[in-house]
């Protein structure tokens, strides 16, 4: 019998399955680019430890194929280290006022998706990493001037003026349709008026002041 997702895990953890369901159709029931549930690597090892935790996971040529139960047990053991990469990479996570939290909680499920797909030792090591988490860790950052944008060149603008390049990782996922922007782009007014944003805000944001005319 197959349990609810809110019987089996903590509160929070059920908020983050449910919109990274609705952010990402996750979790992975068959293995994708080497992750399963929600995105988290397989183990390329001889033997795979994590039949220790969720029991014996279906596997055929195609790779595992666990049941949302073993997905959700999954995430239980990880959810302790998770949450302590979530508070040490971002204490001052701040959204701007009055934001509800169903906008809130979609947020952080898209910085949480990150840790457990490219992993904490990753996101402390490389400098576009650490200039991302910056961004969002900051407690001066104006959510207005984020923007971001994918296409054959993605990147983003930390400040509405300034260009930067996603982690190389990221970056891929970005180009190939795979991250959501609302991240950066929610809150943001940059397109909303003249800016040197003009190719990028045709992408994001077509028909707005700053796209350039034809």
């Amino acid at each position: 019998m197959t349990s609810r997702v809110e019987d089996c895990v903590s509160a929070s953890q059920a908020d983050f399955a449910y919109y990274a369901s609705d952010l990402y159709n996750l979790p992975l029931a068959d293995e994708t680019n080497g992750m399963i549930c929600y995105r988290q690597p397989v183990p390329q090892l001889d033997c795979n430890p994590l039949a220790i935790v969720t029991g014996v996971i279906s596997e055929d040529e195609g790779g595992l194929h666990p049941t949302e139960d073993q997905c959700n047990e999954l995430l239980t053991i990880q959810w302790p280290v998770l949450t302590r990469w979530f508070n040490e990479f971002f204490p001052d996570f701040t959204l701007p006022a009055k934001t509800g939290a169903e906008i809130s909680a979609y947020m952080k499920t898209e910085l949480k998706v990150w840790i457990l797909q490219y992993g904490p030792s990753a996101m402390s090591a490389d400098p576009l990493w650490q200039a991302l988490i910056n961004t969002f860790n900051s407690a001066t950052l104006d959510w207005t001037k984020l923007l971001a944008w994918d296409g054959p060149t993605p990147g983003y603008s930390p400040d509405g003026s300034t260009t930067a390049r996603f982690p190389a990782a990221l970056e891929a996922s970005v180009s190939g349709g795979k991250v959501q922007l609302a991240l950066f782009n929610y809150f943001s007014t940059v397109c909303a008026s003249a800016c040197s944003f003009g190719p990028q805000c045709q992408m994001v944001k077509p028909g707005s002041v700053c796209t350039p005319p034809s």
